[in-house]
């Protein structure tokens, strides 16, 4: 099934792609469940200790993050403060952040599931606030408490039922398209831009890119990730047990469509709660500067 959201954020997130072989070492590690613990010898115990040490150097780690990304992330606080959304549910928008006199538009488009039940949510952004709103705002608040997929729309609770129960929230979205002829095959309210590139090349962020290779002056890549690791944490109130066990996919890139420091890219494939996640990172490859991070909830193709 075509999945508009996906391939958007496979446009936004650049060539960090999540192929066959990516699904099938996320499923193995799903499989395999989690491990018997074993009583720790001396030396273990020691080296744990360590790495506690350690954690809490990295939870003192400094990034900073570009205005766009500022903006898309004062823009996630506001829909979690708001209207409860998790890491999950955010996952299902796409979020396409407008530059304005005042300050910043940020449009999440609900294209993960049927888009006229969940709809699309709109934070306005003017120096440190942050006003949200949703296309369902004036729905029932009873029913959305409920989680009840009958419901003609879809909050955070019904959204979550979905992601969990994946065989109910198809009936229950074919059955709204019954009802609804109108919005199937509707195309998604944002249209990535069509872009002509060379073979070598992918589009990110305005931008045409292509594979490099570090240089002397890019962070190192353990560095360079333990940034993108702590943004995400903050991002998603996520912990650092969390990533522990993601799968890791990083890339680096040179920008060839103008005078621009290189890019390196990461990507963690984890589960949390029953639901697969894709988190992405872009930043700058010198500085470290975050450019972008985008979600994606897996298991609603």
């Amino acid at each position: 099934m075509n999945n508009p959201i996906k391939n958007a954020m496979d446009t936004k997130l650049a060539s960090l792609a999540w192929d066959e072989r990516h699904s099938r070492r996320l499923l193995r590690a799903v499989q395999e469940g989690t491990k018997m613990k074993k009583k720790l010898p001396l030396s273990l115990a020691i080296a744990l200790g360590m790495v506690l040490i350690a954690a809490a150097a990295y939870a003192a780690l400094t990034f900073t993050r570009a205005p766009q990304a500022d903006a898309a992330y004062k823009a996630r606080q506001a829909l979690m403060e708001t209207y409860g959304l998790s890491p999950a549910t955010l996952g299902l928008f796409y979020p396409v952040e407008e530059k304005t006199d005042g300050g910043w538009v940020v449009t999440f488009y609900g294209e993960g599931l049927a888009n006229g039940l969940i709809g699309d949510y709109t934070v306005r952004i003017q120096g440190e606030e942050a006003a949200a709103t949703w296309t369902h705002d004036s729905a029932d608040k009873a029913l959305l408490d409920s989680g009840s997929l009958a419901s003609p729309a879809w909050g955070q609770q019904q959204m979550k039922k979905a992601l969990l129960e994946p065989e109910a929230a198809n009936q229950a979205i074919a059955r709204y398209y019954e009802e609804h002829p109108e919005e199937r095959g509707k195309p998604p309210a944002f249209q990535p831009p069509q872009i002509t590139l060379k073979e070598e090349e992918s589009y990110w962020n305005g931008l045409i890119i292509q594979e490099g290779q570090p240089d002397k002056k890019a962070l190192p890549m353990e560095e360079a990730q333990a940034k993108a690791e702590a943004a995400i944490m903050e991002e998603f109130a996520l912990t650092k047990e969390d990533l522990q066990d993601a799968l890791v996919e990083h890339s680096y890139h040179a920008v060839v469509s103008k005078a621009h420091n290189p890019l390196r890219g990461f990507r963690f494939f984890f589960e949390k709660v029953g639901v697969n996640l894709d988190i992405g990172v872009m930043m700058d490859a010198y500085t470290g500067e975050i450019y972008t991070i985008g979600i994606l909830t897996g298991g609603n193709e």
